[in-house]
């Protein structure tokens, strides 16, 4: 996927195809491929997550990567189901993947103007990456220094005070 992301299509096919050739056409792999098309494809990209998706539609990478879309196209609430649906599927100890994933959970209710809901994922965010420099920016910013944001909201959660050092 890096060698997608740097430019370079064939590399990252060519590694995709050795880990295929290794575990099989499993849904990581598909989504894995949907990601390093994204870059070059959208559309082989879709038709990639629609295999995914046929393969294991719990999977949780691949119910991350739809809600970045649906978020994307500025459909919230399928971002938000499918956010949903990767937290509930990721391993508890994928403490980095689900970090990642309540921090955009946060941002779509935020964008919907649901700040208790944001808040409430960005802190859970918060809690798997305690050190999580963009997770704290958000709350900061968007939540506990918002003077649009009611003030009971805006108060700091218990649970989170011995993650935040101000």
């Amino acid at each position: 996927m890096c060698s997608a992301q740097d430019g370079d299509l064939n590399s990252a096919l060519k590694h995709m195809q050795a880990a295929e050739s290794k575990v099989g056409r499993t849904a990581e792999i598909v989504c894995r491929l949907a990601i390093c098309w994204s870059f070059f494809d959208k559309s082989k990209s879709q038709q990639l997550i629609k295999e995914a998706l046929k393969l294991n539609p719990n999977h949780p990478r691949l119910n991350y990567i739809i809600g970045l879309d649906a978020k994307q196209a500025g459909d919230f609430e399928l971002a938000i189901k499918h956010y949903l649906k990767a937290i509930k599927y990721y391993p508890v100890s994928d403490i980095f993947h689900l970090n990642e994933t309540y921090n955009n959970l946060g941002s779509t209710y935020y964008e919907m103007g649901n700040y208790l809901e944001a808040k409430q994922a960005w802190e859970q965010a918060l809690v798997f990456l305690p050190k999580d420099r963009m997770t704290r920016d958000n709350l900061r910013e968007f939540i506990y220094e918002n003077p649009e944001v009611p003030k009971r909201i805006r108060e700091i959660s218990p649970f989170i005070q011995k993650y935040w050092v101000r």
